[in-house]
C-alpha cells in the first residue's frame, strides 16, 4: 500500500545521523547523503516525507532561502553558473571566465582592474 507523501521541515540531524521531525525520530533513504540533510536543516529547506513512522525520501530542490548575508557554493573542479547563452565558469586553478553575447560592467564609484598583466583586445 502506497501512502501519501508530504512536505515538511527537518528539526535536526544528530551527529550519529538520526533525523527528527516534530520531535519524532525519522528514517531516511540510504541514497540521500547526510550532507544534503544537514544543509536542509541549516537552510530550513523542505524535505519530502512518507509513511508512519516518517521516512525522508528526498530534499526538495528549487528556490531556497539564503540564511544571513553569505552563500558559499563549492565544487572540486569547476563551478558553472549558466542562464541561457551566458555563463560564469570558476575553475579550481583560479581561472574565472565570463561568457556571453554582451558583458557589461558598471561601478557607482571606482572600478579598478589590476593584474600582473592586463590585456585589452
Amino acid at each position: 500500500m502506497l501512502t501519501q507523501a508530504s512536505v515538511c521541515r527537518l528539526e535536526r540531524v544528530d551527529a550519529d545521523g538520526s533525523l527528527w521531525i516534530d520531535g519524532q525520530a525519522a528514517r531516511v533513504l540510504s541514497t540521500i547523503p547526510l550532507a544534503d540533510l544537514q544543509r536542509a536543516v541549516a537552510g530550513n529547506l523542505p524535505v519530502l516525507v512518507t509513511s508512519d513512522p516518517p521516512i525522508v525520501i528526498g530534499v526538495v530542490q528549487g528556490q531556497a532561502t539564503v540564511p544571513d548575508e553569505r552563500l558559499v557554493l563549492e565544487a572540486a573542479r569547476e563551478l558553472v553558473l549558466r542562464c541561457g547563452a551566458a555563463a560564469i565558469r570558476i575553475a579550481a586553478d583560479g581561472t574565472i571566465r565570463l561568457e556571453g553575447r554582451d558583458i557589461r560592467s558598471k561601478a557607482r564609484r571606482l572600478q579598478r582592474i589590476t593584474g600582473a598583466q592586463v590585456k585589452i583586445n
